[in-house]
């Protein structure tokens, strides 16, 4: 038997390089007929892997990315298997694809982890074409419109007080407490409290598999790489597939016990709080004015990209943003002045002036430029021969642009490296996709819809935050010191997590 499955694997190991081999023979004889073709530069190739093993050993590809970029150029055609991949380091580059030529890029390409784990790809982030027109439209004034955002501020309110008020223990007997983690438990009941109406029964299960999903998404697969493999990738799909399987059974739940809650009710307003963002995606799923009909599953698809966008992203941009504060005590000392200067008798912040929010602001601007949530926005796809700045660029290339390298590009901005809120003083520059130099959310038809959702949750935590406590570092840590290693999933988050001790400077009231 032993060795009947040795012989197996034998055979199978000569079957897999042959046809590897096969097919880099094919993409040679390709490449030869292309030879009159200016292709954008790009690194050296070993045969079947292409350019993958400039990228095998790295923990941090946005950083091997720039770093090719450096030697090859901000337009650097690279070859992962069977795949082309064009990576876009420029603004010149980066706002003719999400732009100038935005109509031809907009498509998304079709991944094995997205297609499995989304339905089918019905998201918003993923699909495509009148769908994803109409999902956009419902985005725009329905369900993310900006009466909707400002619907959530009691729940934005009440958890964020929650948190407070935990943290106050903490100060209380001067231990040190795991910021981040209290963080990502503020935005994943938001956001669960927005989608569902409430918290889940199988919330640790939903955070769970979610996380799986968001990991999953994050980058290429073995099937995605070599198409012709993909017979191959039984360990992968199965993964998948039970992901899948497990978000379904909660999601399915949820969806029919807001049915059963709506009959009788009214259509929501745009603005009602008494509705979550499910109660607005079935009564969008019964207009009878739908170009193409939204499923059960459609929506299913739709409130995964909500959860998975909004809460990583928001909590680890606040997270950066404090780790970056206590590495700078004088802009740390300069915001709470600022807030505290500010703060109404009762000590909640005056949110009508946004006075007290002003170099809050800038603090925002500049964690987002240094610590770009998606280091590298969502792939789009070239689906014919097409030029971009004097390249040629073949049909079915991947388009990524590495938006942490225009973030920290010297030729964009003055001592990039270094967080200085201040350069966004009297600067026309935001985060809303038209300025290419800085987009930490995308740019174009495609930039994320969710922007308004996310930055609600970061701008009022981190004021309240900063308001109410003083922080220390534990340990007798010098500020400097510490630790800002990143590690890469689907956002960029802390290596270690940011432990701090809360110093109770303004007390809290009951909301």
């Amino acid at each position: 038997m032993a060795v009947t499955l040795l012989v197996f694997s034998q055979l199978t190991a000569i079957l897999l390089l042959l046809i590897l081999f096969l097919q880099s023979f094919k993409r040679k004889n390709a490449s030869k007929s292309q030879s009159k073709i200016k292709l954008p530069p790009g690194p050296s190739t070993i045969p079947i892997l292409g350019s993958l093993h400039h990228l095998l050993f790295t923990s941090r590809p946005h950083h091997a990315l720039r770093d090719l970029a450096r030697s090859h150029g901000p337009i650097m055609l690279l070859r992962f298997g069977e795949i082309n991949l064009l990576v876009l380091s420029s603004t010149e580059a980066a706002k003719e694809v999400m732009k100038v030529e935005d109509a031809k890029f907009s498509i998304r390409p079709t991944l094995s982890a997205t297609k499995a784990i989304l339905y089918g790809c019905t998201d918003i982030a993923f699909s495509a074409g009148p769908y994803w027109r109409q999902l956009r439209r419902i985005c725009v004034t329905e369900l993310l419109s900006s009466k909707r955002v400002k619907s959530f501020s009691l729940i934005r309110k009440e958890e964020i007080h929650s948190m407070l008020k935990t943290l106050s223990t903490f100060s209380n007997d001067s231990s040190a407490v795991n910021l981040g983690a209290k963080l990502r438990e503020l935005t994943n009941n938001i956001v669960l409290r927005a989608a569902f109406g409430g918290k889940c029964s199988q919330q640790a299960t939903f955070l769970k598999f979610s996380k799986q999903a968001v990991e999953a998404a994050s980058w290429f697969c073995l099937s995605d790489i070599f198409s012709s493999l993909s017979w191959l990738d039984v360990k992968a799909r199965r993964k998948f597939a039970r992901i899948h399987r497990e978000l379904d059974i909660i999601l399915e739940e949820i969806l029919q016990d807001h049915l059963k809650k709506s009959k009788g009710k009214q259509n929501p307003t745009d603005g009602d709080a008494e509705y979550d963002l499910v109660d607005v995606l079935i009564k969008a799923k019964e207009c009878d004015d739908l170009e193409i009909p939204i499923t059960l599953d459609n929506i299913k698809a739709i409130i995964m990209d909500l959860f998975t966008g909004g809460t990583d992203t928001a909590s680890t941009t606040i997270e950066w943003a404090m780790s970056e504060l206590i590495k700078n005590p004088d802009i740390l000392a300069k915001a709470q002045a600022e807030l505290r200067e500010f703060a109404t008798e009762n000590t909640k912040l005056d949110k009508n002036g946004l006075k007290g929010y002003h170099y809050l602001k800038l603090i925002i601007k500049e964690t987002l430029r240094l610590h770009t949530p998606a280091p590298i926005l969502l792939p789009r796809l070239c689906q014919e021969t097409c030029q971009l700045l004097g390249y040629t660029i073949p049909p079915g290339t991947i388009i990524v642009v590495n938006a942490w390298a225009l973030g920290r590009a010297d030729e964009y901005w003055n001592n990039a490296e270094k967080f200085i809120p201040e350069r966004f003083e009297n600067c026309s520059i935001g985060f809303k996709g038209n300025n290419f130099e800085f987009m930490p959310f995308g740019a174009g038809r495609r930039i994320c819809p969710g922007v308004d959702f996310g930055m609600a949750i970061v701008e009022a935590a981190l004021a309240e935050l900063l308001l109410h406590f003083d922080w220390k570092v534990p340990g007798g840590m010098l500020p400097e010191d510490l630790d800002m290693t990143v590690t890469l999933g689907a956002v960029t988050t802390r290596k270690k997590p940011l432990s701090l001790i809360p110093v109770l400077r303004v007390p809290l009231l009951e909301t």
